[in-house]
């Protein structure tokens, strides 16, 4: 596996009618992307505030954000599920990772960077590479949680995934700002 290669991952979840969309992305980065990188996404936080968030910033912010992610050349993976409404989509989660695993492993990808969401479901994912793991697959995968606002780079993941949200309800041009980076698409298998 390639040492200091790593992929920041955010989630998104939305209803779409009669269906459950769920997406992971991993944007996939080098050592030296992500020193460079941090400094110039916390130039984009307003005073007081922690982190850029999609779904809390204006139109504005949010094309100023993906104008600066267009400038990028890494990777991002999005892994989406689509499935019956549910109250709990943490089956969808655990079928998106399984997925994303899969092509970091792909990539020689060992280590991965979740946005931290509870106690409780943080160690559910944890829980999940280790059984995984125990039936012999993605061995050399090493799980980390952070919290949003300590890790900048978890910021372009949800930014991406912000823009394809927008793109499915009604705002497709907001998508084309990212027509420069390579983005691979994948539906994770029910």
């Amino acid at each position: 596996m390639t040492q200091g290669r790593c992929a920041f991952v955010d989630e998104s979840s939305w209803v779409d009618s009669l269906t459950q969309r769920y997406l992971i992305c991993a944007t996939v980065l080098s050592a030296k992307d992500q020193a460079m990188l941090r400094p110039h996404l916390s130039k984009f936080l307003l005073p007081g505030q922690v982190k850029f968030h999609w779904s809390k910033e204006s139109r504005a912010r949010r094309l100023k954000v993906l104008e600066f992610i267009a400038t990028l050349e890494n990777l991002v993976v999005v892994v989406s599920h689509v499935g019956e409404i549910r109250r709990n989509d943490e089956r969808y989660r655990r079928k998106c990772l399984e997925t994303l695993y899969s092509e970091l492993e792909i990539e020689s990808v060992a280590n991965v960077v979740l946005e931290n969401r509870s106690p409780r479901q943080d160690l559910s994912d944890r829980k999940h590479i280790l059984a995984l793991q125990s039936s012999g697959r993605f061995k050399m995968i090493r799980l980390t949680h952070v919290s949003g606002s300590s890790e900048p780079l978890v910021w372009i993941s949800d930014s991406v995934l912000g823009a394809l949200h927008a793109a499915q309800t009604g705002d497709p041009d907001i998508l084309t700002r990212l027509a420069g980076i390579p983005i691979r698409r994948i539906t994770a298998a029910d």
